[in-house]
């Protein structure tokens, strides 16, 4: 993965888990051929957190359940920052 996903971190559940792909952003995705499948390691980010996670589904929503890192900050000189975004 070249770049991560947009993920909102306000959208944690109690075990640090991210809620992902609204139903809008799953369509988008699949345009751009890319297939949510359980088990999937994911890179998200916010542009100022970031996270390396496997991706679930759970209740019947995709989830990013961290791994053993856990979330971090960006660096400011991360050309993924939200300060260095055009």
């Amino acid at each position: 993965m070249k770049e991560p996903l947009y993920a909102d971190f306000n959208a944690a559940d109690e075990d640090g888990a991210i809620r992902m792909f609204p139903p809008f952003k799953t369509i988008k995705m699949k345009d751009a051929g890319f297939e949510p499948v359980e088990g999937l390691s994911l890179w998200i980010s916010d542009g100022e957190i970031e996270m390396r996670g496997l991706l679930i589904l759970r209740d019947g929503i995709w989830v990013v359940v961290p791994n053993q890192d856990g979330f971090k900050y960006l660096d400011k000189n991360s050309p993924f920052h939200n300060d260095n975004q055009k």
